[in-house]
């Protein structure tokens, strides 16, 4: 292999291409304000390309290609590291805004940086790409751009008094910027141009008094710049530094800034004069190649970097002056690009490896006392089961071949939409993974072109060549995965850059598959041959439908995936649509989000799919694109627009804490908090108090009339809200929504302890057995003892004669009966509310929750009923009141039927932490007519949605019309349950402690409901429960009464 071809699969395999070679992926122009779908796992995913401490050394600062700059907060020990704040200027396809260059200004007035520059391949129009950022530090905000440079900016550095910021591009110029005549948002045309380097210009130092100026290039030599009359506008090449043999990649000042070293890719490193430039010595000669060399602070080590293909393992740690090995280091497994030493010198920041990770060690002993790193992986395997019920995945990386890269290690049921734990009980043939061979089609792979890639795919039967696919800079340079379609009619292949494509058997591309930004790693085709399913190093995996693909269609097609599929390391997921509905695990709703872009001279805005949640939270209608849509869910209202649409109608407003300050004490058992809203151009809406996760309060009032009257981003609301406490730490969280209540802010967290002498003195001879049983609850001193408080629902004589049940009402009376009994030894007291029949209206309902709320306590325990007709809409529960007429009028329960936000509200003004809702509904129509699978994600969907909008412990159960007419032993089949529950959870399915809790009768309904409805009544019906927070005790058991009696 000639030597320049090896140097470009180098430079290709270390990911080094975007900011080394001239040629590029192509990238979107149009509709550069369209949000940005990234992966948010708390880390970098692309290669890391700066690392800067403060000066304080409080935080790290890391730039990457994944677009993001990260500052971290670190102990000075080094042992403890967080992600403080991530920043994004405007991101755009392709390459569009990759940073590759970044520096800090010396420390401020208050101890930070004023500044932070960046530049690289930003976004915009082309003279936009090759500016320079300038963020104010302490805020993150864009405070100014720098134009001139007519490439990509490789380098930036500040002079030692701030004053002047040094910026090297691929253009084979060095600017430098005055920062005191910044002006109007913009950086003055630099004052100085220097010129002279051949090729690329990859690093620039200072020296300690800002005299000299030293940069490196890829013409093999380094610059010496005289600085001194910058003030006069002037600065002079002293000398061009030769002495390397290959590209110089980097430079650094030793702190005394007499000498300045210089490493290369010839794997030296030399040593300089700063006054003269003359050579004073060979310091070392390292095993690798040399990138980002770092001095320690007090000048007796120089830390080396490592660019050497094709898996480097180690970076090296000379001492100074001598050029000794003190400590090689092999926490990476691959490039390390940036390096930093922190200001006590003790230990090192170095960032990159195959993980994208950076590691704290210690200088002396080269332990590692961090790893900040993101919880995504490369994905490397995937195959489907040949059922196609499950996919799977590996991101263990054991290359064997091009199409077996690893294991599969990792299982999702598309039943179910779930991430098992485990591996399905089936065995390992069972998976399907590429398909190398279908009958006498076979694959012959050819390297050449310009990276020596296998850029060609030949397609054969038996000796004859059907077609070829040669790929190159536009297609994604090679053939990384590739396979057949089971029924031999097409090939599936995939490249660099995210490009994945299907062809004819003679080579023409049938359709370019859209949604990767990473390798292709992996590809399988279920048995079936209707889904296509890859891997990538983007750490993603998608679902592709190919029985979309129109049959006969002349050109090429465009697919987008009917899901993608991002897994965290710890078990967390995220499955989300191109329009933007998702489903996640319990905290997988946090792991993307979307770049929101301001412009190429603000900082872009980030909204996660969390703060989407009430919109975008559809696990009903991925189930229903994957399996079928009986219910014809995608024509409801509520999938008509995607998350783009909704992005574009403005932002939620930013909360603010004003009184009182997180982590405050108190003595009283309630406190008033008072926040500032500022509306960032979507209006302010409903504004959502939560404690402890129960929802206390929501404030609904508008403030549209203020938006309308002040300019965008000026509208101001304050809002305080009195908060009821229970002793000890109480979390308080403000969400605010944007005006069409569809965006939710990020919450503002506050913690209020209630101090121990507001719990009260207990009263003499107060009973030594506790008030509450051994179920993990807070023990109350008898003066707070709870009580229980029920207000049961039920309608079967609906003013439409059409709507009449049979058993909503004496299963609402017989609940209340038994629990009352059952629950008496528990509580100070307990108290049932009935709204039966003609009296469940809006009105009413409401009225009685009004009265509700002074009667309560935190400390207390409140369980809500609900029994009659409901149907699920756009995935929320509307339960009818006793004055609708329904005539299958989807329009009228929308109007006046009791949904989600009515139930919020009410519930928000019940103080009592813990609470039970129990929604008992009979539904009819396409809902029961759908298969069980469907249906049940249906009901899934609703009561994640409305348990997560209460903070209540929800179960619910939508029944048929046969058994809730017929019934089952006197009474619905759900009520019944419960009702068993009551007394027989504890024994069954509990832990027998005499008590029955909240999880104890969510778990028996689970086993219970379904069985009884099939053996019954022929059918399949999943209740759903969804238990929030700690356990709690709501009854006596029977077994526990009897003993006591």
């Amino acid at each position: 292999m000639q030597f320049s071809k090896l140097l470009r699969l180098a430079i290709m395999i270390l990911g080094l291409l975007p900011f080394a070679q001239a040629q590029a992926a192509p990238t979107e122009t149009a509709d550069a304000a369209a949000p940005r779908l990234v992966i948010e796992a708390g880390g970098h995913k692309a290669m890391i390309r700066e690392l800067m401490f403060t000066p304080n050394g409080r935080e790290l600062v890391s730039v990457s290609d994944d677009k993001t700059i990260r500052i971290w907060s670190v102990l000075a020990h080094g042992r403890e590291a967080v992600l403080a704040r991530t920043l994004r200027g405007q991101i755009e396809s392709g390459r569009a805004g990759m940073m590759a260059a970044a520096a800090l200004s010396p420390t401020h007035a208050d101890g930070q940086p004023k500044w932070l520059a960046v530049g690289g391949h930003l976004a915009g129009k082309s003279a936009e790409r090759y500016a320079i950022r300038l963020h104010d530090y302490a805020t993150g905000e864009v405070r100014a751009m720098g134009y001139g440079h007519e490439n990509a900016v490789l380098a930036l550095a500040f002079s030692p008094d701030g004053r002047w910021l040094a910026s090297a591009s691929k253009d084979l110029t060095v600017r430098l910027w005055d920062t005191a005549r910044l002006k109007n948002g913009q950086l003055d045309r630099a004052s100085v141009t220097l010129t002279g380097h051949k090729e690329h210009i990859y690093d620039l130092a200072w020296s300690k008094r800002g005299h000299r100026l030293v940069s490196a290039s890829y013409d093999h030599t380094v610059g010496l710049w005289d600085t001194s009359g910058l003030r006069r506008g002037q600065a002079k090449l002293i000398r061009r530094l030769r002495g390397h043999t290959d590209h110089v990649r980097t430079v650094a000042f030793h702190p005394d800034g007499k000498v300045f070293a210089s490493g290369s890719k010839d794997r030296t490193i030399l040593l300089w004069q700063a006054d003269d430039g003359k050579a004073i010595k060979m310091f070392a000669k390292a095993s690798h190649h040399v990138a980002a060399l770092a001095f320690s602070p007090d000048g007796r080590s120089l830390l080396a970097g490592n660019t050497a293909p094709p898996k480097p393992e180690a970076i090296t740690l000379f001492a100074y002056p001598k050029g000794n090995v003190s400590r090689i280091f092999k926490g990476h497994d691959n490039s390390v690009l940036a390096t930093a030493f922190h200001p006590t010198g003790q230990w090192i920041a170095s960032g990159g490896g195959d993980h994208k990770e950076i590691l704290l060690w210690q200088a002396q002993s080269g332990e590692i006392l961090s790893r900040l790193k993101g919880q995504g992986q490369s994905v490397w395997a995937v195959g489907f089961s040949k059922d196609g019920r499950y996919l799977s995945w590996g991101h263990t990386s054991r290359f064997t071949s091009q199409n077996r890269r690893g294991p599969l290690e990792h299982y999702f049921d598309l039943q179910t939409l779930s991430r098992l734990p485990v591996a399905p009980k089936l065995p390992a043939a069972a998976f399907v993974r590429a398909l190398e061979r279908v009958g006498k089609l076979t694959f012959a792979i050819k390297r050449g072109g310009p990276y020596d890639y296998d850029y060609r795919l030949d397609i054969r039967r038996g000796r004859k060549r059907l077609g070829s696919i040669r790929r190159d800079h536009t297609d994604g340079y090679r053939h990384s995965t590739y396979s057949f379609t089971p029924d031999g009619q097409y090939v599936l292949s995939g490249g660099m850059n995210g490009e994945l494509r299907l062809y004819g058997l003679d080579g023409q591309t049938r359709a370019h598959f859209v949604g990767h930004t990473g390798e292709i790693k992996a590809l399988a085709v279920s048995q079936d041959g209707r889904w296509a399913l890859s891997g990538a190093v983007d750490q993603t995996l998608r679902l592709w439908p190919l029985h979309a693909i129109p049959k006969g269609h002349g050109g090429a097609v465009k697919i987008l995936p009917a899901l993608s599929l991002f897994p965290a390391a710890d078990g967390e997921w995220i499955a989300w649509t191109p329009e933007g509905f998702f489903t996640a695990s319990p905290q997988g709703a946090a792991l993307i989000g979307y770049s929101v872009n301001q412009g190429v001279a603000k900082t872009g805005k980030y909204v996660s799919a969390d703060q989407l949640y009430d919109r975008f939270y559809r696990p009903d209608l991925i189930h229903s694109r994957l399996h079928g849509d009986p219910q014809n869910l995608w024509q409801q209202k509520g999938a008509q627009s995607d998350v783009k649409t909704v992005l574009a109608a403005g932002l939620p407003p930013r909360v603010d804490l004003v009184t009182p300050r997180t982590h405050t004490t108190v003595a009283q058992p309630s406190a008033e908090v008072r926040v500032a809203l500022h509306d960032q151009g979507g209006g302010i809406g409903k504004v959502v108090w939560k404690v402890d996760g129960v929802t206390v309060a929501v404030a609904t009032k508008s403030v549209e009339s203020t938006a309308r009257r002040l300019p965008p981003q000026r509208a101001v609301r304050n809002l305080a809200q009195k908060v009821a406490l229970a002793p000890g730490a109480n979390m308080i969280e403000v969400i605010a929504y944007n005006r069409h209540n569809d965006i939710a802010s990020p919450p503002v967290t506050l913690w209020i302890t209630l101090g121990a002498d507001a719990r009260g003195t207990p009263p003499p001879n107060a009973p030594v057995e506790p008030i509450l049983p051994p179920i993990p609850a807070p023990q109350w001193p008898p003066v707070l003892q709870p009580s229980l408080h029920m207000l049961m629902v039920g309608v079967d004589r609906y003013l439409d004669p059409e709507l009449g049940l049979n058993y909503a009402v004496s299963d609402a009376q017989s609940l209340a009966e038994l629990l009352q009994r059952m629950a008496d030894p528990l509580f100070r007291e307990v108290v049932v509310h009935n709204l039966f029949d003609e009296n469940v209206t809006l009105a009413k309902l409401d009225h009685t929750f009004r009265t509700l709320s002074a009667r309560l306590e935190p400390h207390d325990v409140f369980v809500l009923y609900f029994a009659g007709h409901g149907i699920t809409l756009d995935a929320q529960y509307y339960f009818l009141p006793y004055d609708l007429i329904y005539n299958d009028n989807d329009t009228t329960v929308r109007r006046h039927g009791i949904n989600q936000d009515h139930l919020q509200s009410w519930l928000a003004r019940v103080p009592a932490r813990r609470s039970l809702v129990l929604l008992d509904t009979c539904e009819s129509g396409s809902f029961l007519e759908a298969a069980a699978a469907s249906r049940n994600m249906v009901e899934q969907t609703a009561a994640a949605k409305l348990t997560r909008a209460t903070g209540r412990a929800t179960i619910v159960a939508a029944t048929a019309n046969q058994p809730a007419v017929e019934g089952y032993k006197g009474y619905g089949v759900f009520t019944y349950t419960v009702l068993q529950a009551l007394r027989r959870a504890d024994s069954t399915v509990g832990n027998s402690d005499g008590y029955t809790g909240l999880f104890e009768i969510a778990a028996y309904v689970n086993a219970r409901v379904p069985e009884i409805v099939m053996r019954e009544f022929g059918f399949e019906q999943t209740p759903r429960s969804f238990t929030l927070g700690a356990d709690f005790p709501l009854a006596v058991a029977s077994s526990r009464r009897e003993n006591r009696n």
